[in-house]
């Protein structure tokens, strides 16, 4: 039996737990991140910024020299751990990164009428900006999401897709069968696009964690 995952997860308590099940462990990711030059101009006045993802959150503060008055607000616990990297403390953090939505009607009533700048990538979904006035919104997109298709070698018996653009990347040459493997959404998002693609999800991950990623592991292992 073997468990594929479209990310690197680099958790030894997750390896640890795999191991002792006696499952392989494929981390495959099959997306490739780039930066995009970029300038905020100089009638962008935001109070706060908010950072969807870890890759938003270094390929900004990479570049950005954020002001203390600023505030900061992130998606999930990963994300802040990256802002937090930084030197920076995280004023608001969603507690479901899995579930956007959810996560997007706190962050509205969080920010009220400030304006938010969001760092993003070429494909961001813009979850959290539905939920805002236009002109309270700045997207600046900061880094671009190319895809790198992979042919497996095996057939993975669980599959943990991470984004909607591993999933596209995997099923440009890879197919999926309903009755042999089991699949693993890494939040709501990922798991509206898989059904999209005719693929049936067996559960969805709402807190985005290999926490919570062994916790329904332990139920079909």
């Amino acid at each position: 039996m073997s468990v594929f995952i479209s990310k690197k997860l680099s958790d030894v308590t997750f390896e640890t737990f795999l191991k002792s099940k006696g499952v392989e462990l494929i981390e495959q990711p099959m997306i490739s991140f780039c930066p995009i030059p970029f300038s905020l101009k100089s009638e962008d006045e935001y109070e706060i910024i908010f950072f969807a993802s870890p890759r938003a959150v270094n390929f900004f503060l990479n570049n950005v020299k954020v002001k203390s008055t600023i505030k900061i607000a992130t998606i999930g616990k990963a994300t802040s751990k990256a802002v937090v990297g930084f030197g920076h403390i995280v004023d608001f953090e969603g507690e479901k990164s899995g579930n956007p939505q959810q996560v997007a009607k706190a962050f509205k009533n969080y920010a009220d009428t400030r304006k938010v700048l969001f760092p993003q990538s070429t494909i961001s979904h813009r979850s959290i900006q539905k939920l805002l006035p236009k002109e309270q919104v700045i997207n600046l997109t900061v880094y671009k999401t190319e895809l790198n298709p992979i042919k497996l070698q095996d057939t993975p018996s669980i599959l943990v897709f991470t984004s909607p653009s591993n999933v596209e990347a995997f099923l440009k040459m890879n197919t999926l069968s309903d009755q042999k493997q089991k699949v693993i959404a890494w939040g709501e998002t990922t798991a509206r696009f898989l059904e999209k693609s005719g693929v049936s999800v067996f559960k969805t991950l709402q807190k985005s964690s290999s926490q919570e990623l062994i916790k329904v592991l332990e139920e079909i292992l």
